[in-house]
C-alpha cells in the first residue's frame, strides 16, 4: 500500500507540475504544435495502415464527419486543465513534494496536517479528467472526433452498484 501510495503522488506531480518535463501543459503544447497529426489527410493515411479491408472503400464518407482541431479547442482543454491544477496545487503537491519526493516533512503531526487537506471524491474527479483528456485526445487523433471531454463516472461505489453485465462490456 504505501509503494502505491508514493507512487500515486509522484505521478500526480509528474502530471501537473509545471517543472515536469511530462506534464498535461506540455502534451497539449505539443499537440496544438504539431496540429498537422490531427488533419483529415493524416487521420486518412493512419486508417489505410490500419485497415486489412480496403479503406479506400469507406474512407472518403468517414472522412466527410472527421473532424480537424483548431487552436482553441486546445486552449479550451488547457483553460479545463487548470482548475484540476489548481486543486493538486492547493491540495496534494505539498504532500508530494514535503513527504515523498523531498522527504521534507518527517514530524507525524505535521504530516497529517497536509493530509487532512485531501479528499477521496476529489482525488476521483482529478483521476476521471484525466482518464476523459486521455479519451478526448485518442479519439481526435485515431476517430477524427473533436476533443470533448466527455462526462464520467467517478465514485466507485457507483460504478459497482451499475456495473454492467459482462456480456454488455
Amino acid at each position: 500500500m504505501g509503494a502505491l501510495q508514493t507512487a500515486f503522488f509522484i505521478v500526480l506531480g509528474r502530471i501537473f507540475d509545471q517543472g515536469s518535463p511530462h506534464n498535461i501543459d506540455q502534451l497539449l503544447k505539443i499537440a496544438q504544435n504539431n496540429i498537422d497529426i490531427f488533419s483529415k489527410k493524416a487521420l486518412a493515411n493512419r486508417k489505410r495502415q490500419d485497415s486489412a479491408n480496403k479503406a479506400d472503400e469507406w474512407l472518403d464518407d468517414y472522412l466527410k464527419t472527421s473532424y480537424e482541431p483548431t487552436s482553441k479547442d486546445f486552449r479550451d482543454l488547457r483553460k479545463k486543465m487548470k482548475e484540476y491544477r489548481k486543486i493538486y496545487e492547493a491540495n496534494y503537491r505539498d504532500i508530494r513534494h514535503k513527504i515523498f519526493a523531498h522527504k521534507e516533512v518527517s514530524d507525524a503531526e505535521e504530516a497529517e496536517k497536509l493530509f487532512s487537506k485531501t479528499n477521496i471524491r476529489e482525488l476521483q474527479k482529478v483521476f476521471v479528467f484525466i482518464n476523459a483528456l486521455y479519451e478526448a485526445l485518442w479519439q481526435l487523433f485515431y476517430n477524427g472526433c473533436k476533443p470533448v471531454l466527455r462526462p464520467m463516472r467517478y465514485s466507485v461505489k457507483r460504478i459497482i452498484r451499475n456495473r454492467k453485465p459482462e456480456w454488455q462490456s
